[in-house]
């Protein structure tokens, strides 16, 4: 899913993209570092939601933004193999 969001953004032309990451997420934390995001500030996310008791429960949460700029893939490169011969000499004859 990751990976899907990238491309979308890419696809959209943006140049980075970003999200929100738990401190206390490590295993979370890595899995993003080794996709290529890096740390960019803390933050502090509230959010609430209704139980099944009725009850609206308050949520605060200590976060980390990371951000992961992206590039845009290369142009196919030929090598001098890949390309054919236009001059009527064949391979291996001069």
């Amino acid at each position: 899913m990751v990976r899907a969001a990238e491309e979308r953004a890419r696809e959209r032309g943006r140049r980075a993209i970003g999200l929100g990451v738990a401190d206390d997420n490590p295993r979370a934390a890595a899995l993003y570092a080794r996709l290529g995001y890096r740390p960019l500030a803390p933050y502090v996310g509230r959010w609430s939601y209704e139980g099944h008791d009725g009850v609206t429960h308050e949520c605060v949460e200590e976060l980390t933004f990371l951000v992961k700029e992206l590039v845009r893939a290369s142009p196919v490169q030929r090598t001098n193999g890949d390309v054919q011969r236009t001059s009527g000499q064949s391979r291996g004859t001069q």
